[in-house]
């Protein structure tokens, strides 16, 4: 748990162009200790903050799985659409993309 923590401050630090740091530009604004201990209690809380998701997926890029949230991103953008027409073309995107053999980002 503590490893875990470590990493995402460590994360929350680094200097590149990918830092989620950068990501409103307009507001400076770094995560509470409390924000990344919430963050570490519960997964849900971690993935409905902006920093949260970007420092996991950054974290997942570092792993060499950055696939299982793009999976779970592009599951939750499927639940927004209301339109038959629309999730028939979501759900083959998401099929295509993630769970058919030798998909590009199989998971």
């Amino acid at each position: 748990r503590k490893n875990w923590r470590n990493r995402i401050r460590f994360l929350l630090k680094k200097n590149s162009s990918q830092s989620i740091l950068h990501l409103k530009r307009n507001r400076p604004y770094r995560p509470t200790a409390d924000d990344v201990n919430q963050w570490a209690q519960s997964l849900d809380t971690l993935l409905s903050h902006t920093y949260g998701k970007a420092a996991f997926c950054i974290f997942l890029k570092s792993e060499f799985c950055e696939e299982n949230i793009e999976f779970w991103t592009a599951c939750e953008d499927f639940r927004t659409h209301t339109s038959h027409k629309e999730l028939a073309s979501k759900a083959n995107s998401i099929y295509e993309e993630f769970i058919k053999s030798e998909a590009p980002k199989e998971v």
